[in-house]
């Protein structure tokens, strides 16, 4: 009935909430699946607690384009020479992020398995603009830990 219905939303609603609350306070019960485990913390923590250019790329890669609506030739072909060299650059900083990486991972999982698809889940992470990471980052660049937002 009508009543059921409502009442069965709002539950779903309540349950939604509840689940968003877990996952911003990085309750693992609350991770999706792709998130959990602690080879996947490790690899957040390690991506998190550094900052890195290619965290950055996105606001770059704006500023970029926007410099090519210039209509001077000149200022295109510097725009388009600081694109590839953004672009080297940010693939050396994800390559050396994840030797770094890679190397944490085989000290602290030995089994093969247990690192499973955590160099692409890294790739992703750092890619992201920090603020918009989820869950959230529980470690500042530094590595100190980020206090609980109340």
């Amino acid at each position: 009935t009508k009543e059921a219905k409502r009442a069965m939303r709002e539950r779903e609603r309540q349950e939604r909430n509840e689940a968003r609350a877990g996952l911003m306070a990085g309750d693992e019960r609350y991770f999706p699946p792709r998130d959990r485990g602690p080879a996947k913390k490790l690899t957040r923590d390690f991506v998190d607690g550094k900052r890195r250019l290619s965290e950055f790329f996105l606001f770059l890669a704006v500023g970029i384009l926007l410099a090519t609506f210039v209509q001077s030739a000149e200022a295109k072909n510097i725009a388009s020479l600081v694109w590839f060299a953004l672009a080297i650059l940010v693939v050396f900083d994800v390559l050396w992020m994840l030797f770094g990486l890679n190397k944490a991972l085989r000290e602290k999982f030995p089994e093969k398995s247990d690192r499973k698809g955590c160099t692409l889940y890294a790739i992703m992470r750092v890619l992201q603009i920090r603020k918009l990471r989820i869950p959230p980052p529980q470690v500042k660049p530094g590595g100190a830990p980020v206090q609980p937002k109340k």
